[in-house]
C-alpha cells in the first residue's frame, strides 16, 4: 500500500509512517513464523490416523497466502476508494459499492450452483450479523476514515485484526496464545502506533461530503 501511494499517486510518507510499516511487517513475519513452527510441531506429533480423524492437517502457509491475497485486495479497495469516494457522499458511495458486491456474490453463487435456500435459519442469522457488523459498520468506518486519513494508515490499521481475532479466540474457545505470539502481536500493534504518530505529521486529505 505504501509503495502504491508513492509510485502511483506521488504521495510522500512520513518517516514515522515508514518505520511503522517496517515494524508491523516484522510483527506479521513473526506471526507467520510462529504459525509455521507450531504446525510443524503438531504434524510431527500427530499420527496420520489422528490427522484424518481431525478432518485435515493444518496448512499455515496456505492460510497465510490467502491472508496476503486478501491484504492485496483490501489495499486495492482502499486506494480506489480514496480517489473515487471523494466524488460522492459517504452514503451514496457505500450504497453503490455494497450493492455491487452483493450482486456479484449472488451471481457467483447462482453460477456455482450453490443452493442458498438450504442454509438453516441460524446460518442466515449469522450472515445478517456479518452484514450488519463487519460489513455495514466496519467497512463503512474504513471508508469514512479514508476521507480523513491516508489509505496507507487505514490499511496498516487493518493488520490489527489478527490481534482482535486472538483475543476472541481466547475468550470464546480458550485458545490462549503463546509467549512468542504475544510478542508478535505487541510488535504489530507497536508498528501501528508508530505509524499513527507519523499520520499526525502527514498532510490530511480534504474531507468531502459525509
Amino acid at each position: 500500500m505504501g509503495l502504491a501511494t508513492v509510485f502511483l499517486f506521488r504521495e510522500r510518507l512520513a518517516r514515522l509512517t515508514v518505520a511503522g510499516i517496517a515494524i508491523s511487517l516484522l510483527g506479521c513475519l513473526m506471526i507467520i513464523w510462529v504459525d509455521v513452527q507450531a504446525a510443524g510441531a503438531s504434524a510431527a506429533g500427530v499420527s496420520a490416523t489422528s490427522a484424518r480423524a481431525a478432518g485435515a492437517a493444518p496448512q499455515p502457509l496456505l492460510g497465510n497466502m490467502l491472508a496476503l491475497a486478501g491484504a492485496l485486495c483490501v489495499s486495492a479497495y482502499l486506494l480506489t476508494g480514496r480517489h473515487v469516494a471523494a466524488r460522492f457522499s459517504l452514503l451514496t458511495y457505500v450504497t453503490l459499492v455494497y450493492s455491487a458486491a452483493a450482486f456479484v456474490l449472488l451471481a457467483a453463487a447462482v453460477a456455482a450452483g450453490v443452493e442458498l435456500w438450504r442454509y438453516p435459519a441460524a446460518g442466515w442469522w449469522a450472515l445478517v450479523g456479518l452484514a450488519l457488523g463487519p460489513q455495514l459498520v466496519g467497512h463503512t468506518a474504513f471508508n469514512w476514515s479514508l476521507r480523513r486519513l491516508s489509505p496507507t494508515f487505514v490499511a496498516l490499521s487493518i493488520l490489527g485484526e489478527p490481534v482482535g481475532s486472538a483475543i476472541l479466540a481466547s475468550l470464546l474457545f480458550t485458545e490462549i496464545p503463546g509467549s512468542l505470539q504475544i510478542v508478535a502481536f505487541a510488535t504489530l500493534l507497536g508498528g501501528i502506533a508508530v505509524a499513527a504518530l507519523g499520520e499526525r505529521q502527514a498532510p490530511r486529505p480534504e474531507s468531502s461530503a459525509a
